[in-house]
Order: C-alpha cells, then structure tokens, then sequence
C-alpha cells in the first residue's frame, strides 16, 4: 500500500512537471493582454523575465541593450565565455562590463549583427524601433546562417500605406519578416495596414517576434568556425595623407570569417578586406575580430610622423596660467584644495605631480606599454546634467577611466560643472583611449561633446565632430563658462587655446596637448 501511495504521488508529480508553468498569477498586467500567449511563450524560454515579481511591462519600450540580450538568449550563447576577462571590449564609454547586456553586445558586434550609434557608444538605453528590430533580426538570420519554413518568395506580398517611411537599408528587412510572417503591421479605421517603422518596439512585439521566429526557425547545421588564433600583418602603420594599405590577417585555422573595425572614422576607415584608407590627421586603431571573439590589433599614425596634430609642445613647456588659459577666469584658485593642481603649476610641476619625475613627452611615459598604463588608470564616476527631448534637464552618471592620480581633481572638476549656475549639459564623454601619441593614452585628457565641440583646422574646416556654436547649441562649450573654468582652474589646458594651429573644442588636457 505504501508503494502505492508513493507510486501514485511520484506519477502525479511527473505530469504536473510536464505542463508549462502558470504566469497568470505572477503577471497582473498581462491578464487578457492581445500578445498574453506570445509573453508565456518568451518566458517559458528563458528569454524575457518580468520588470518585478507581479508585472511584465508588456507595452514598455524595449531597449537595444535589451534587445541584443533576448537575441543572444535565443541564440543560446556562452554568457561565461563573452565575459572572460580577455574578450573584446567596445563602447567602454556606455557600457559596463557588469552590465547584463556587455556580453551579449561583444556577441553581436563580433558576429556583426549589432553595431553602435557611432565609434564610441552604443546607446544601450535608447529605445529600437520597429524597422532597426526587422534590421537586427535579418542580420542575425544571416550571420548564423538559419533560415525560416516560410520562403518570402512563395508568400503573399505585404503592402503598406506608409512604406515609403521604411528607411531603404531596412526595406528589405522589413518586406522579408513580414512576408514570413514574423512582424505584423497595423489596420487602421480606413481598412489599411501601416507598419510605424519609426514607432518604438514593445516587450509585447519582441516576445511575440521571438515566439513566431522560435516556431519557423530552422538552424543552420554547421556552427561557426571557431579559431584558435589570429594576427595582423603589423601592428603599427604610419599612414600619409590620400594614402591606403591592405592589413592581412592570418587565422588558424586558416580563411575563418573576420570582422574589421575601426576605432575612430574619422581619422580612418577600414573596408571588410582590411584596407586601410587615411580620413583625418590623428592616432587610430585598426582591429580584426574572429567571430568567436579572438582579436588583434593595429596602431596608425595618420598623417606625418614629424608634426603633432595637436599642441606643438613648445607651446605648452611654460606656466599654464598665462597664454594657455587666456580665455579662463583663473581668480578662484584660492579654493584649489593643496593637493590637487592648479592653473599656476607649470608643465614640469606636473610631470612631477603625475609620475614622480620630468620626463620628455608625457604621452609617451609608458612607451607603448598598454598593460602597464591601464595599471595606473581608475575609474571615477561624476554626474553631469543632459537634456531631454522636450528640453527638460536631468542627472546622468558617467564613468570615466582617468590617470590614478588625477582621479580627485576630475571629480572635483566635474562636482563644480554639475553646481554651477549653468548646468551645462553632456550627452557624450570619454577619457582614455589607447590611441598612440595622445594625452587620451595616459588618462589625462577629457573630451566632451564631440560633435558640437569639432577638432578643426586653422580654416574652421572640421576634422572630427560637425561644429562649435556656444550660445546657439546648448552642447557647445562657451568660453568663460562653467566647463572652461572649471578645467582651467585645476590645470587643464582647453584645445581652443592650442597656438600650432588646428583647434580643438571638445579637448581638456592637463599637458595641454
């Protein structure tokens, strides 16, 4: 009788294991809800989870940095493997390696599915649109080589009344999921169908693109070649100007897929075959990435290796307070704390201050060694304000990676940015960048704003960003605001006082180069 009973209960236990969990109790906001079945579907799956114990969100937008998670689960990557400590880095300005996308984003990059907004951010939190959802997906079906039961050729044709809002580099995307029957669009009280390209995509949407998708999937049987290895023909180029040069990478095994990149085009642009073409004078990287994330890298010099493109250091060898900051309000130098530096202190004053000694060139203190200077940076998180759409001020966070020993006055810097009567907003930033001969090399320079803070010629011809407008773009940087003297009064040189030429309206260094 005994082994009855537990019989009897072990048998009850195995069919109660076989039904799909229940959310309905969970969920109080999907209840009725038109993509209900679609949401249990994605989250029985393991792609979605809910925004709290008792609610899924499902007409919330969905994010890219979102997006790009749900299709690396679907896809059913490695998270361990993407987050090794030596696995690609990109948009260090916007992403974190502890956030939850980070390694679902190397993914995407490297299998070249994703890409940022620009060279520098990836925008993790800005809404995907309906159309840039049709893109991703495309590229995804595409890179890993599945295909879907239904063909687009064999399937009735979907028209809609606003297709000529479909952005052309997602027109084809948008036709092919919709003649499979992946998205869907919308009938409008006229009896037409629209399909809001620019509208933004819901955690409804995506869960029940994910469900259709997940029921005509069909996989490619071979996975990707995985290399053991990959290298570049060189790893340092000088590239004069008008000039090209074709980079080689060797892989092992040999003719695996490769993704090049670029870390700046606007000093340089790289084609899928590995050449390399000059845009602008300036420091740059070229990189070659295997799909299951091994990489190498390239240095190049653009432009001639004898000029500086940009201070001429014989103009920033003397006392900083004078000609450099001409355009500052050094007054309140008073209130400089004794351990910090100041507009008075003198280029070997610093030297001294930042390493201990004078040396020739700071931005080639560490002679090339990429381990050794990243020894010595830190991260400092500031707060900025930035505006919203409807013009609106708010507080960001920014996380930038800094010279240890200048960790305090950056922050000190940007605790009098955020408190002064400007609130001057700042929607990008970055600090260090391994990009050569660069003062962004040794994490003592500070860029803002770069496309309305240009880096020009002496003409004004722009080389990177698009303009300088202060008082008529709120993100141009006006002299004698709260940005200038802030740098200004703990020792940052601002590129607008450069004497050698090209001026630089984004750039804050402490060398002043």
């Amino acid at each position: 009788m005994r082994n009855f009973i537990f019989a009897s209960l072990l048998t009850l236990c195995l069919l109660l294991s076989s039904f799909p969990m229940i959310y309905a109790a969970e969920f109080t906001d999907v209840h009725d809800h038109w993509a209900q079945d679609y949401i249990y579907q994605a989250i029985d799956s393991g792609l979605f989870k809910g925004v709290s114990e008792d609610r899924f969100a499902p007409d919330d937008t969905i994010t890219r940095g979102m997006f790009i998670t749900v299709l690396g689960r679907f896809e059913g990557i490695d998270i361990d493997y993407w987050s090794r400590e030596d696995a690609p880095q990109f948009f260090k300005q916007d992403v974190d390696n502890a956030d939850y996308y980070a390694a679902h984003i190397r993914w995407g990059v490297c299998n070249g599915i994703v890409n940022g907004i620009n060279d520098f951010l990836f925008a993790p939190n800005r809404p995907i649109t309906r159309e840039q959802m049709a893109k991703l997906l495309s590229f995804y079906l595409d890179s890993m080589g599945h295909t879907l039961t239904t063909d687009p050729t064999d399937a009735e044709e979907v028209s809609f009344s606003d297709a000529d809002e479909i952005a052309p580099w997602a027109a084809s995307s948008v036709k092919r999921l919709c003649s499979s029957g992946i998205l869907t669009g919308y009938k409008e009280e006229d009896g037409s169908y629209t399909f809001r390209p620019r509208a933004t995509a819901t955690r409804a949407q995506c869960a029940a693109v994910f469900s259709r998708i997940a029921d005509s999937i069909i996989r490619c049987s071979e996975p990707p070649i995985s290399p053991e290895a990959v290298s570049l023909s060189k790893t340092d180029l000088i590239l004069p100007e008008g000039y090209s040069y074709r980079l080689f990478a060797t892989t092992t095994p040999e003719n695996a897929p490769l993704l090049w990149r670029s870390s700046d085009t606007s000093i340089l642009t790289v084609d899928q075959e590995g050449m390399v073409t000059y845009a602008a004078p300036g420091y740059a990287t070229v990189s070659v990435y295997t799909r299951n994330g091994l990489y190498d890298v390239c240095q190049v010099l653009c432009g001639d290796p004898e000029a500086d493109n940009g201070q001429d250091d014989n103009n920033s060898s003397g006392d900083n307070s004078s000609d450099d900051n001409s355009n500052a309000d050094d007054g309140n130098d008073g209130d400089v704390p004794p351990n910090l530096p100041n507009s008075k202190m003198g280029r070997e004053e610093k030297m001294l201050f930042l390493f201990g000694e004078v040396v020739k060139d700071p931005r080639l203190y560490y002679n090339g060694d990429q381990a050794a200077t990243e020894a010595d940076l830190v991260d400092v998180w500031v707060k900025a304000w930035d505006l919203k759409t409807n013009g609106e001020k708010y507080t960001r966070d920014w996380k930038l990676q800094v010279h240890k020993n200048l960790a305090e006055t950056v922050k000190a810097i940007f605790d009098e940015i955020y408190n002064g009567p400007e609130k001057f907003p700042i929607h990008d930033m970055y600090c260090y960048a391994w990009v050569g001969k660069s003062e962004h090399t040794i994490g003592t320079a500070i860029d803002i704003n770069y496309n309305e803070n240009y880096f020009c010629d002496s003409n004004g011809n722009p080389i990177t960003g698009s303009y300088w407008k202060p008082g008529e773009d709120p993100y141009s940087i006006p002299p004698g605001g709260d940005v200038d003297k802030a740098f200004s009064k703990y020792g940052y040189v601002w590129g607008i006082n450069w004497t050698s030429g090209n001026k630089d309206f984004m750039h804050f260094s402490f060398f002043g180069t």
